[in-house]
């Protein structure tokens, strides 16, 4: 029995193209529509994007298509906070519960008025914004959230106008979310500057291509694999990764994590990211922590995941399995009764967190 084979670059790049032949004609889902400009996004579009841990990017599809950061900008917005004010004033000023409520509800405000909540909804995003420095001044705080998502993204990333214009016109309920922390003594500046700073950022154009650097950065501590520079200290990463892992899908991520283990975060323009530090879960792997990046025109999680049912052959006693993956791969596991599990896009084995795993094959280890 071998548990010490490691997956090779060439199998990773093979399952990527798998994931996104199977995915590529999916036509579920619907753009967002209350943002008028997302509403005529080409809903065709769909890229997947693997940042590696020594720099590599391997794509496929529409990687360098340029559509709207949105939600996943609070990801930035959150450890730019966290790197000024450090975890605990966070906790105080904002919070790090999840709501399990949409993304923009108000009653989650009513509801715990000590606090937003958390950096990942957007009352405690707008709070966020409020708390970059230099407060009161907002080419000073632009400049501060731009930078800190272009070194993220390890490349210079560039306001999409037209969306901009498209956001300020429609942004109504999120007016009413600044005013209300206003209310309750939640929100750090000028409520209009901080509204107006948070429909900015998420109007940033990305690609799957930077957002995959972004959550590779991430999952490797704070060190960017691409420029190779070291963006926010390493102990931010587990703070950050848990926000992600209790809020990143809003009211559906207790159901995503129950499915696939990986912290994930969505944005309405079509973009997910997931972030896995895996080297907590499986000691004997090449590729630990790589990062997913996916895309849907269609603003939602189409192509995600899905369910994988390997074959399985127990022996006579059942202390050990044989799984026979595409037809080809023999992976054996040591009293494991769970093996049948759910993966990703680009990941054509059982998902660790939802088995006791010795070792992990034909599959890159973390991402969706």
């Amino acid at each position: 029995m071998d548990r010490d084979r490691r997956i090779t670059r060439e199998e990773l790049k093979a399952a990527l193209y798998e994931a996104y032949r199977r995915f590529k004609g999916n036509t579920d889902g619907k753009n967002a529509d209350y943002i008028p400009y997302l509403a005529n996004v080409d809903k065709d579009l769909f890229g997947i994007s693997i940042c590696l841990k020594d720099g590599e990017v391997l794509t496929v599809g529409d990687c360098n298509y340029r559509f709207g950061i949105e939600s996943i900008s609070k990801v930035a917005t959150a450890l730019l906070v966290l790197k000024e004010y450090g975890p605990e004033t966070i906790i105080d000023m904002i919070g790090a519960d999840a709501t399990g409520m949409p993304f923009n509800s108000i009653l989650a405000i009513l509801l715990e008025n000590e606090h937003p909540s958390t950096p990942l909804v957007n009352a405690g995003a707008i709070s966020a914004v409020s708390m970059v420095s230099p407060v009161g001044n907002s080419r000073g705080k632009w400049e501060a959230i731009k930078d800190n998502i272009d070194r993220l993204c390890g490349s210079e990333v560039t306001l999409i106008d037209e969306l901009y214009r498209s956001e300020s016109v429609s942004n109504h309920n999120n007016r009413a979310i600044a005013w209300l922390l206003k209310g309750y003594d939640r929100i750090y500046d000028d409520p209009e500057l901080s509204l107006d700073l948070y429909t900015r950022q998420c109007s940033l154009g990305v690609t799957a291509t930077q957002l995959s650097t972004m959550a590779a950065t991430i999952a490797f501590g704070g060190y960017n694999p691409v420029t190779k520079r070291r963006v926010f200290p390493a102990a931010l990463s587990e703070k950050l990764t848990s926000m992600i892992a209790s809020v990143g899908m809003y009211e559906y991520t207790g159901d995503w994590m129950f499915r696939t283990g990986i912290p994930s975060k969505s944005g309405v323009g079509g973009g997910i990211i997931g972030v896995l530090q895996s080297d907590a879960y499986i000691k004997q792997t090449t590729y630990a922590g790589e990062i997913l990046a996916h895309y849907r025109g269609t603003g939602g999680f189409v192509g995600s995941i899905y369910p994988y049912q390997p074959t399985v052959d127990h022996d006579h006693d059942g202390a050990t399995q044989k799984f026979i993956v595409d037809g080809k791969e023999e992976v054996y596991y040591k009293n494991n009764d769970q093996a049948a599990g759910v993966v990703g896009t680009a990941n054509q084995a059982v998902n660790a967190n939802q088995c006791n795993l010795e070792i992990y094959e034909s599959s890159f280890t973390g991402s969706i």
